[in-house]
């Protein structure tokens, strides 16, 4: 009789491990968020513009007197840390598609879409790429779902062109949706 009751165990566990398709159903007009596509040639054009107001940041680097933050999908800014009391944001890096940083040495590295960039920060007044891996990430797997979104999304169309964002949407009986 145990043993009936461990078997018992064991399938029930093995079946509940089998995935099932999810059908969403017509839910006419709903809120959800849809991708933004961006379609110049110009994603891979890193440069350093006036400070940004930051929205939604990712990490925090510190390195010699200065605070790097990464603002998801735009770039990084830069604060000087020369007083901590008082840190006073100097710049910002625009770097569509980056998702996050790591500095080492006097070079930042980040993630530009599909690339790989490295900057030279030792001189805070003449940041410049001093070297790129060119579709070191694979596109398939960036931003083909919202990263930590739950609910109806517009499904990816890749032909349509980079992805840099998510923005909220009305969408008609989308076909994607995240649990």
């Amino acid at each position: 009789m145990k043993h009936r009751f461990y078997l018992f165990v064991i399938l029930f566990a093995l079946s509940s491990c089998v995935s099932k398709p999810f059908q969403i159903e017509d839910v006419g007009k709903i809120d959800g968020i849809r991708p933004i596509y961006y379609t110049d040639d110009d994603w891979r054009d890193v440069y350093v513009i006036e400070p940004q107001p930051i929205i939604n940041l990712r990490n925090v680097y510190y390195y010699e007197q200065y605070i790097f933050v990464a603002e998801y999908l735009k770039g990084i800014h830069i604060f000087d840390n020369s007083d901590p009391t008082h840190p006073v944001q100097i710049k910002f890096i625009r770097i569509l598609g980056n998702g996050g940083m790591a500095v080492r040495d006097g070079f930042l590295y980040v993630d530009n879409y599909t690339d790989l960039v490295t900057l030279d920060i030792h001189d805070i007044n003449n940041i410049h790429e001093v070297g790129r891996v060119e579709d070191y990430y694979d596109p398939e797997s960036l931003f083909n779902y919202p990263e930590f979104y739950h609910g109806y999304f517009e499904c990816v169309e890749p032909d349509k062109g980079v992805i840099l964002g998510w923005e909220a949407a009305v969408l008609e009986n989308p076909d994607c949706y995240r649990e």
